[in-house]
């Protein structure tokens, strides 16, 4: 091998070192921290940088319940998102961007059935037509805290494969 050579060698080594310690220090950086209650909140408001489904880890009950606890806090806040309309193809209808409080309530569902598409429209509705009103909110703010004690106590597991709904009896359903 000449000087040459050995020196691209020994650069493509290098490279390739760096490349595994580097994606070393991630896979640790990510086993060991927790996704920030920020993050959780960011998803709601940015367009670039998001949690992609493959990076939550739906199943690891203290982040599920991290992430709600989080999206939970965010009652009463009326500010747009950057989320809302349609959710699957099937649906025509659209509702805008929806208020912070909406999208947050949209995304514990989201995490909690691990399915995007769980409601047609980031919209809440109580049967009156109405979507996303103040009472219709308040009253599924209510059932999602109520709903997140629950299932602190018997785990998100057994809450999982009992389906136990976070509207179920509110007279709130996810349009």
């Amino acid at each position: 091998m000449n000087r040459k050579q050995r020196r691209l060698f020994s650069g493509a080594l290098s490279l390739l070192a760096f490349g595994l310690i580097f994606s070393l220090q991630l896979e640790c950086r990510s086993q060991n921290k927790a996704i920030s209650c920020e993050v959780w909140q960011d998803q709601l408001v940015r367009t670039e940088g998001l949690l992609t489904k493959e990076s939550i880890d739906f199943d690891n009950e203290q982040e599920m319940f991290n992430a709600f606890e989080c999206l939970l806090k965010l009652e009463k806040n009326k500010s747009p998102s950057m989320m809302g309309g349609a959710t699957r193809l099937d649906v025509s209808d659209t509702t805008g961007f929806v208020s912070i409080e909406v999208a947050a309530l949209y995304y514990v569902s989201y995490l909690f059935w691990k399915d995007w598409e769980h409601a047609g429209l980031m919209a809440l509705t109580d049967g009156s037509g109405k979507r996303n009103d103040v009472e219709t909110v308040e009253i599924a703010f209510k059932s999602y805290n109520d709903w997140f004690k629950r299932i602190k106590e018997i785990g998100l597991k057994k809450a999982r494969e009992k389906k136990i709904d976070p509207l179920a009896g509110s007279g709130v359903r996810w349009y």
